[in-house]
Order: structure tokens, then C-alpha cells, then sequence
């Protein structure tokens, strides 16, 4: 599993968020490659389309800008079995392989899959479509593990991966749930066919060619002229979402690297960010209210507290014979307690002193000796 962010990030670092970009919520977006594929061909693969982003998210114009996103690329569990050849491999990645025959053999034994299937035109067997489960597991483990800390948002995915990106949505079983899925980007997706009626969750045959089932925003690329996944096929589960955004292209099976196909993912990327900051809005102004509501509670039981228990600071200023930390003298009136706040500041020898008091005088009358001054008595006539 690889991490590839659109904002510079240090080795070491946590990952940007809207905490260090303010109001501009981080999308995170899981990656499935195409079969007989793997997660570092298809991050090559996807490194125009990053690099761009990365230029909208410090766009100087506002209307162009795009939030920062982190795409996180993982590994399909089964290895190729020879279902799909090398030639239905994307253009760029073949010639990529081309270039060293030894690198080439090396990065073919690597080939992963989502699901096993017989032939590249998809005519097969529902009870040969092997491997949906192990998938599944594997998916759902990912997806759900960060659900609470670092949850992702949405799904970016190619060919066979498409193909299960456009299903996954459609399972109800909560063990493998897709939970809180924002959005779904589906290049040259297809519906497997016939599709499976067992091994895939609950979802049965009719469900997979119901229209309008699935309520998730969603851009579907797919080219018209593309040999491998018809565009028949995918015009097949763009039927499935409610309002998809489409865009077709003349090119083949790859996601072409034109600026206007990079600005078409772009804005879609950039409506969604939207809808984040939204529901970010919304949920700081429910934990604003969590805040208060809990912090007169925490006053609440504060106050009891005090009232049941008084604390001994308190009670030294209150309590006539709990005077805490004062060697002075008391107050002569009712009530004793400390002395006036003034009298802390001055010596010990001057406290009390000094021009004529105004109020009741605080100081403790000082005694005198029976028989007055010169050893005498009282006071005599």
C-alpha cells in the first residue's frame, strides 16, 4: 500500500489536512488498478493526472484551485493466473515494460488481480468468476480500518478494478460494506458478464443491470475506440448512478493525457470538495454545540461539588477559624476570615500602619497590663 499526495509532505510527516490548509478538507481516495496490473504501474500511470492536481491545489485563480488529495494505491490479492494477457496491458504500461525484457518478466510475475476471469471479452462462466471473496475481505479490511482516525472519501479505479469498484457499492452485507462512500471515479469499467449469483456478497444477477441504484456521485471515463472494455460496457454501469458525469474520449484502454480529460477529473474533484467543506461545516457546528452543552454540565457538576465538599481554599476565606497562610492577626469584626488584599502586599512591620484608616479598624486591639502605666491600678478620682 502506497500513499501519493497533491500537497509536499516531509518523510516523517502526518499527512496534510484541513487542519494546516484551512477550509480545505483533505479528500482521500483509494486506488484499484486494472487486472494484471499492480499498485506501482498504476500510480506511473496516474502521475500525469496527480502532478496537475497538484498544480490546481496552488492555483493563484480561487475558481480554479482544487482541495489536496491523497491517493492511496494497494496491491489486487490474487495473482494473475493467465486470465487477462499481457496484451491488454494500457499502452503506456507496455511500453514502459518494453524498454527491459528481464524488468518485463520480473513485473509480469507481479501482475495482480481483483477477480480471476477466463478471457478479456468477459463471456464466462458465473462459477469461474473465482477470488470476489478474498477481495472483498481484503477491501473491506482497508477501508474500514482508518473508517474513525483517517477515513478515505472515494474511489478512483481502472478496468477490472472499475469493474469491482462499480459493484462493491451494491453490497448490503455489513461485513463488507463500503461505509460512507462520497464518490466513485470509474475508467473503462464494465459489468462482468454474466455477472456472478454467487460468491458476491448478497447482490443478486437482476441487481448488477438495475438503473438508478446507486445514489453516489460518480464520473465514469471511457473510450470509444477502446478493444479491450467496450464503451457499450460501460455505458452499461454508468446506468447504475444517479446523475453520472460522463466523459467519453477517442482513445483507447488508458486514461488519456490531455488537459481536458485532467480538467474534467479535476472539477469533479473540486465539486466534491465542496460537498466536504459542507458537511464539515456542519459537523463543527454540532460539536460547537456538544462543546457548551458539556461544558455546563462540567459547571453543573462543579458547583455540587463545591456546595457538597467545599474545597479548603475557598474555606480559608469564608471560614473564621480556617484562615490558610496568614500569621497576622484577625479581624475583630464577625466574621473574621483574611485580612484586606492590601495588607498582603506590605511587611510584616508595616501592615496596619500608615495615615489615618478609613472603616473599622482591622487590627487585633493590643492588650493592655492590669494596673495601668507606672504599676498603678485603675483609674483613680
Amino acid at each position: 500500500m502506497a500513499s501519493f499526495f497533491t500537497t509536499p509532505r516531509e518523510s516523517g510527516s502526518t499527512p496534510p489536512s484541513s487542519t494546516n490548509l484551512p477550509n480545505t478538507p483533505r479528500i482521500k481516495i483509494l486506488c484499484l488498478h486494472g487486472g494484471s496490473h499492480n499498485a506501482p504501474l498504476f500510480k506511473k500511470q496516474l502521475t500525469p493526472l496527480i502532478n496537475y492536481l497538484r498544480k490546481r491545489v496552488n492555483s493563484e485563480k480561487m475558481e480554479e484551485r482544487v482541495p489536496p488529495c491523497e491517493f492511496v494505491f494497494v496491491n489486487g490479492p490474487l495473482l494473475n493466473d493467465g486470465s487477462l494477457s499481457y496484451s491488454s496491458l494500457p499502452r503506456p504500461c507496455e511500453e514502459d515494460l518494453d524498454a527491459d525484457k528481464k524488468e518485463h518478466n520480473r513485473q509480469l510475475r507481479e501482475q495482480r488481480m481483483w477477480f480471476h476471469e477466463p478471457s478479456s471479452e468477459h463471456s464466462l462462466d458465473p462459477s469461474k468468476l473465482a477470488g470476489v471473496d478474498a477481495t472483498l475481505l481484503w477491501l473491506s479490511q482497508c477501508w474500514n480500518s482508518q473508517l474513525q482516525s483517517d477515513p478515505y472519501h472515494g474511489i478512483l479505479s481502472f478496468s477490472q478494478g472499475a469493474s469491482f469498484a462499480g459493484m462493491w457499492p451494491l453490497i448490503s452485507t455489513e461485513q463488507y460494506k463500503c461505509r460512507n462512500l462520497r464518490f466513485e471515479i470509474l475508467i473503462n469499467s464494465y459489468i462482468p458478464c454474466p455477472p456472478p449469483e454467487k460468491g458476491f456478497g448478497n447482490v443478486t444477477r437482476q441487481e448488477h443491470y438495475e438503473d438508478n441504484i446507486l445514489n453516489i456521485p460518480s464520473l465514469h471515463v471511457y473510450g470509444v475506440n477502446n478493444d479491450i472494455v467496450r464503451a457499450e460496457e460501460s455505458r452499461e454501469v454508468v446506468k447504475r448512478f444517479v446523475d453520472p458525469v460522463v466523459y467519453e474520449h477517442e482513445f483507447g484502454h488508458a486514461l488519456p493525457g490531455t488537459q481536458e480529460c485532467f480538467n474534467v477529473v479535476a472539477e469533479f474533484l473540486r465539486r466534491e470538495g465542496r460537498r466536504l467543506l459542507e458537511d464539515y461545516d456542519e459537523r463543527i457546528l454540532s460539536m460547537q454545540s456538544q462543546l457548551k452543552s458539556l461544558e455546563f454540565q462540567a459547571g453543573s457538576l462543579i458547583a455540587h461539588e463545591s456546595e457538597v465538599n467545599p474545597p479548603r481554599a475557598l474555606m480559608a476565606v469564608i471560614d473564621r477559624n480556617a484562615v490558610g497562610g496568614w500569621s497576622g492577626g484577625r479581624r475583630v469584626e464577625p466574621g473574621g476570615g483574611a485580612p484586606c488584599p492590601e495588607d498582603f502586599v506590605k511587611g510584616v512591620g508595616e501592615r496596619g500602619k500608615g495615615g489615618k484608616q478609613e472603616g473599622p479598624d482591622r487590627r487585633m486591639p493590643e492588650k493592655k497590663e492590669e494596673g495601668g502605666e507606672g504599676g498603678g491600678g485603675g483609674k483613680t478620682d
